[in-house]
């Protein structure tokens, strides 16, 4: 394989031959049956059934894998997040299970399947769907082997796919519902990535998705950036931004861009979190482990307690001097869009 060529694997656990019969492939994958029972079996890019997985496209240039500061570089993102994974797991990722629960509410109480969660994290999202819908087949897909990994773990019995989402491999109409957990906010190319998640949407599925307010609404946003503007050491990779244009909620931008993709706007609802630590060393650890900040680190200890001291100084603003508690509030948006029947 090229080693410059986008990496895609997708480790099957259980009934292998499922996901294919979706497609009618008869459970065929290069060309030899799969096993009735694969376990953890990791193919290479290329390997897969064509009707489900197809290639890559690889960006046009350098300068279309780059966000608009030019300076973010998707390797670089992706070491982040393998290196923050396990603190994210059990930090900031159970800080944000509340807006996995209010999207499941507003999803089709008969969902339809499979479904992809994309940019899945340690598997929140699907986690979450599977408490009201009972257990689903999903495929987590992350860029990250490591979230692929612990997502797997946390639905119990899903499928995972190693890949860029702003380069899925999977082929139209493969899904029934596509969400994501502030994970989307990330894409390099937003309005695109709207046009490939109606392409591989069945006719009637739905995308549910979240994405934080404004700058102006968003507290812990502020702490990150005061962070990542004083750090005092050069990157390789700069942080990526987490205001989107979906920061705004509905807007001409979310019309234009869902028309464009063949998409439908169902709902858009804007809610707040309250993020609640019991002193700042705890909201310093829990924002440390992030893909985000990571990358300032990059796994150095030394430099990792001086992240920390310098987040536990960012956080004196919000903490409360009787009893130490740290409490700040972010604005978010939930979107639920479906594919029209004539896209």
């Amino acid at each position: 394989m090229d080693k410059d060529a986008p990496y895609v694997y997708m480790r099957i656990r259980s009934v292998g031959q499922e996901l294919c019969r979706f497609s009618g492939c008869q459970g065929k994958v290069a060309g030899r049956k799969v096993p009735d029972r694969c376990t953890n079996l990791l193919l290479p890019f290329g390997s897969f059934c064509p009707s489900i997985v197809r290639r890559a496209r690889p960006a046009k240039s350098e300068g279309e894998s780059r966000v608009t500061n030019k300076t973010l570089s998707t390797e670089g993102i992706r070491r982040g997040w393998e290196i923050a994974a396990p603190a994210y797991r059990e930090g900031f990722a159970l800080a944000l299970q509340e807006i996995s629960h209010e999207l499941a509410r507003r999803l089709p109480s008969r969902l339809p399947t499979p479904v992809l969660d994309l940019a899945c994290g340690p598997g929140t999202a699907m986690a979450t769907l599977e408490q009201y819908h009972g257990p689903i087949l999903s495929v987590g897909c992350d860029f990250s082997h490591a979230m692929v990994g612990f997502a797997r773990k946390t639905t119990g019995g899903g499928h995972g796919v190693v890949a860029d989402q702003d380069l899925l491999p999977f082929a139209p109409a493969t899904f029934g519902t596509v969400v994501s957990s502030m994970g989307t906010i990330f894409s390099r190319e937003p309005e695109r990535q709207l046009g490939t998640i109606a392409t591989i949407l069945k006719t009637g599925g739905c995308y549910g998705f979240s994405a934080w307010g404004e700058p102006h609404e968003n507290a812990m946003g502020a702490v990150s950036r005061r962070v990542v503007d004083s750090w005092p050491y050069s990157l390789s990779s700069a942080p990526p931004p987490i205001e989107t244009p979906y920061s705004q909620g509905q807007s001409p931008w979310l019309s234009r861009a869902t028309e464009k993709a063949g998409l439908s706007i169902v709902s858009v609802t804007s809610h707040w979190l309250v993020f609640r630590f019991p002193d700042r060393g705890a909201a310093a650890r829990a924002l440390a482990g992030t893909g985000r900040l990571a990358l300032l680190t990059g796994g150095a200890p030394a430099r990792e307690q001086e992240l920390l001291d310098r987040l536990m100084e960012a956080f004196l603003p919000h903490e409360d001097r009787a009893s130490g508690q740290v409490e700040l509030a972010n604005r978010y948006h939930l979107f639920v869009l479906s594919r029209s029947s004539g896209q």
